[in-house]
């Protein structure tokens, strides 16, 4: 096998490999219910030292939520809790400390 044959075909292994090891899960990897990921429909943006989460209730009952805001070299940020009527939908806000380094992400927590 000449030379070319043989890098490609090392090349397409390794690569094949590095597909299988990157887009496998992790060990500790949290899985949803499927029930859950559709009770809320939400929305998350930042802005500066703000984070944002909007949520659409898709239930038959009334659903609490807050917006849940990580900030760069300060402490985590919650939102106030807001509680969502059946097809409503309603917002919470977090904003970090003015000296962190900003929102890192957005999320929110069910209650």
């Amino acid at each position: 096998m000449g030379l070319k044959k043989t890098l490609a075909a090392g090349v397409a292994a390794s690569g094949a490999a590095l597909f299988v090891i990157t887009t496998a899960p992790s060990a500790g990897a949290a899985q949803a219910s499927p029930g859950a990921a559709q009770e809320l429909t939400c929305l998350t943006s930042s802005e500066n030292l703000t984070g944002t989460v909007g949520c659409r209730n898709n239930t038959n009952r009334a659903i609490a939520f807050r917006a849940v805001v990580t900030c760069g070299w300060a402490k985590d940020e919650y939102g106030e809790w807001k509680t969502v009527n059946p097809g409503a939908t309603d917002t919470s806000k977090a904003t970090c400390a003015p000296w962190s380094t900003g929102v890192g992400s957005v999320n929110w927590e069910e209650g």
